[in-house]
């Protein structure tokens, strides 16, 4: 399930809070409900309305989505979703709206391959933390082509494929027969994460 918060009142020109969404001063009872029947929330949604014009708008939104994150989180809910309903209007300067509400810890980025060739391009444009050399980036989803079409242009060998496996995962693999030689393969080849570094690298 998702939480829809109420937006009392923003910059759009057609408002959805007059119809849809919680009031803030009820998400608590919310969640306490939900618990208490059992239902997993796990996340938050909200929606500005048609031709939102302020991205403060989001900014307090998104304010209150944390908040209601760390409220679930103390009930129980595990919420890892966060839908901004319409999203950011499209405007030729809205990547610069948008960096006006974002954290000020968030750069933007364009991560891109070490080698000279200019289609060697991950992501153009995105928002990121400051890096350190070491830091992983995690894509959950990269498609069939990306070790298929590797190469080793500029003489940059082609990238290892590494296992990641959750600690958790490696000591109930453990228990049992076949789950040990697949171990024993695992932590010779792979990078063993804890789950609490998989959502910070």
């Amino acid at each position: 399930l998702l939480l829809r918060l109420m937006v009392e009142k923003s910059s759009a020109k057609i408002q959805m809070g007059t119809k849809f969404g919680c009031e803030f001063t009820l998400i608590e009872h919310l969640l306490e409900a939900a618990t208490r029947h059992n239902l997993s929330v796990v996340g938050v949604s909200f929606h500005i309305g048609t031709l939102a014009q302020d991205p403060n708008d989001y900014a307090l939104c998104i304010e209150k989505s944390l908040n209601t994150f760390l409220t679930g989180e103390r009930l129980g809910h595990k919420m890892t979703i966060l839908d901004i309903g319409g999203g950011f209007p499209g405007e030729a300067d809205s990547l610069e709206k948008f960096k006006e509400c974002a954290p000020d810890s968030l750069k933007l980025c364009c991560i891109a391959g070490q080698t000279c060739d200019p289609l060697d391009i991950i992501v153009e444009s995105c928002m990121l933390p400051e890096l350190d050399v070491g830091d992983w980036l995690m894509f959950p989803n990269m498609g069939a082509y990306t070790n298929a079409c590797s190469t080793q242009f500029n003489g940059f060998e082609k990238t290892g494929v590494k296992y990641v496996v959750s600690e958790e995962t490696l000591s109930y693999l453990e228990k049992f027969s076949a789950g040990m030689k697949l171990c024993s393969f695992l932590k010779g080849k792979s990078v063993v994460l804890e789950k609490s570094n998989l959502l910070t690298k």
